[in-house]
């Protein structure tokens, strides 16, 4: 909530974009901590009173590389849904032309 506050962003587009960073088993760019700075063990959630700060011992072989985007939870559900209802448009759309052709 405070890096939101801070950089101005919504706290979800905050939390997506600090998974890609805690997250990703090969891009451990960030570890939680607690309130005193020791190192929590890893969650696979973000909360909202998470603390993180910066993995000293992260190294990647390449000067410049990019941080893949963590995938967000929910999201496929409603992406199923939107391909089911475009797959029936294009059924019923084939079997239009298939009964004009007759």
């Amino acid at each position: 909530a405070d890096i939101a506050k801070a950089i101005g962003l919504d706290p979800k587009q905050v939390k997506s974009h600090l998974a890609s960073m805690y997250l990703q088993k090969a891009f451990l760019m960030l570890t939680r901590v607690d309130e005193n700075g020791n190192t929590q063990p890893a969650n696979n959630t973000i909360q909202s009173a998470d603390r993180f700060a910066v993995n000293d011992g992260f190294m990647h072989k390449l000067r410049k590389f990019k941080v893949p985007d963590a995938a967000e939870v929910g999201r496929g559900t409603s992406t199923v849904g939107e391909v089911d209802k475009e797959r029936n448009i294009q059924v019923d759309a084939a079997i239009v032309r298939i009964m004009k052709s007759r």
